[in-house]
């Protein structure tokens, strides 16, 4: 089993009965490493043909190729350095593992996990998100729903309705030690990063 570090991604193959070509995607490991095996998360997309075969035909006893872990885009971060982790949509996936990470590892500085998603109906693993969060010493977490549904409200399943602003949560974020990682669409990357000082490459 390939070792890999929290933020990377796994490359999946496939090519079933039906498929022209054989097809590659990317998904982000959303586990801390274990040496025992991967979980990934799969976004059913509408017209999406591998992540529609993954969600309605792959079953236990399939086979599937894989590419080893990769991608420059992981954590790095001392027990005692304070961390951000900031995501929209999808992007929250490679911060799962990062977040089981620091978790499992009984990480002792502090931890934010800023969250932006278009509602409930969209936005997965909250209840897995809360419960690593309860492990910490110092977490701090905060989420917005851009059009949140009547359920939603009814049963306070976010913290703020609209775009994500950091700016409320300045005191949260002031640390200098405080090491960022973000992810999402370009627009919500661009944002966040002018919000926190953060330079993408």
């Amino acid at each position: 089993m390939a070792e890999y570090r929290p933020g990377q991604y796994l490359g999946v193959w496939l090519k079933p009965e039906g498929f022209a070509h054989q097809e590659i995607r990317q998904y982000s490991l959303t586990r801390k490493p274990d040496g025992k095996g991967y979980r990934i998360a799969v976004k059913r997309e509408d017209g999406g043909q591998v992540s529609n075969w993954l969600h309605h035909h792959a079953s236990v006893g399939d086979v599937v190729h894989l590419a080893a872990p990769a991608g420059d885009f992981f954590m790095n971060v001392a027990a005692d350095t304070p961390v951000s982790l900031i995501s929209a949509g999808v992007g929250q996936t490679p911060m799962l593992a990062m977040l089981d990470t620091l978790a499992k590892e009984q990480h002792t500085a502090q931890v934010n996990w800023f969250h932006a998603a278009e509602n409930g109906d969209v936005h997965a693993f909250a209840d897995e998100v809360s419960e690593l969060g309860r492990t910490l010493p110092r977490f701090t977490a905060h989420t917005w729903y851009r059009e949140p549904t009547e359920a939603d409200r009814a049963q306070r399943l976010f913290d703020s309705e609209g775009l994500m602003d950091l700016s409320k949560l300045e005191a949260a974020i002031s640390d200098p030690a405080m090491q960022f990682y973000l992810c999402g669409p370009v627009g919500f990357m661009q944002f966040a990063a002018k919000t926190t000082g953060f330079h993408l490459a």
